[in-house]
């Protein structure tokens, strides 16, 4: 099968890669779309190739795709499928794993990262485990699930903890896509975005996404400029 290699050296190449088959409480994913995050750049760019075990390691953790098999033991997901591939594996006993923070697990030779210590998303197929599959509503697309497999649900998290509501004013620095991510959920729960950047193309866009007033930062004065529309307050809140 084909995947996309990052050699480093800003050197990208699409290469076979051997055929993969689901083992144990594994599924096999026919990928559909697979997301561009900043660190798929950082690897891109590194002075040497990613690596795991001597082996050039698949980059790509933001998959969407659907199941076209089924490893034994697998449980509540069936070939046809359609799910998000979340990208940590953990060790499935420890308290942040069964709490759905698998990124934290604390049994660190257990804890795999799909796109960084394990092949990920960028190729043909990819095989992941049954509990890091997220069903994907029919109402949306493959494009929009690889977008919520990491990009757009960071924002989402970090907007549930913050806790805002109709009565805040939230500052998002940074409009990038977790940032425009942010902006858009912001907006939708009520309330008055700050959107800050340095390109004008991205504050067209955060303003198109949802955002109340935008603050091009470029001029290093956005923290006088977000006191200006707040009538000398700032924000509630603030996410970068």
């Amino acid at each position: 099968m084909r995947g996309l290699a990052f050699h480093g050296n800003s050197v990208a190449e699409v290469i076979d890669y051997p055929d993969v088959s689901p083992r144990a409480e594994q599924v096999l994913i026919k990928l559909r779309s697979s997301g561009l995050c900043g660190s798929d750049f950082s690897r891109y760019r590194a002075k040497g190739p990613n690596e795991h075990g001597g082996q050039l390691i698949r980059p790509g953790h933001e998959p969407c795709g659907e199941i076209v098999a089924l490893g034994p033991n697998v449980k509540g997901l069936k070939v046809g499928s359609r799910i998000i591939q979340h990208h940590y594996e953990g060790c499935r006993e420890c308290e942040f794993c069964l709490t759905g923070w698998q990124q934290l697990c604390e049994v660190v030779d257990k804890k795999e990262y799909y796109g960084g210590s394990m092949h990920g998303g960028h190729g043909d197929y990819m095989v992941a485990h049954q509990s890091t599959c997220v069903p994907l509503p029919d109402e949306l697309d493959f494009e929009v699930g690889a977008y919520l497999a990491c990009g757009a649900s960071t924002a989402f998290q970090a907007l549930k903890k913050l806790n805002i509501s109709g009565r805040d004013v939230l500052a998002v620095f940074g409009q990038g896509p977790v940032g425009l991510a942010a902006t858009m959920f912001g907006a939708e729960m009520g309330a008055r975005i700050i959107a800050v950047d340095i390109s004008p193309e991205r504050l067209t866009m955060a303003a198109d996404s949802g955002a109340w007033a935008t603050v091009d930062a470029s001029d290093n004065n956005s923290t006088e400029q977000i006191k200006d529309l707040t009538h000398g307050k700032g924000a509630d809140a603030t996410l970068e």
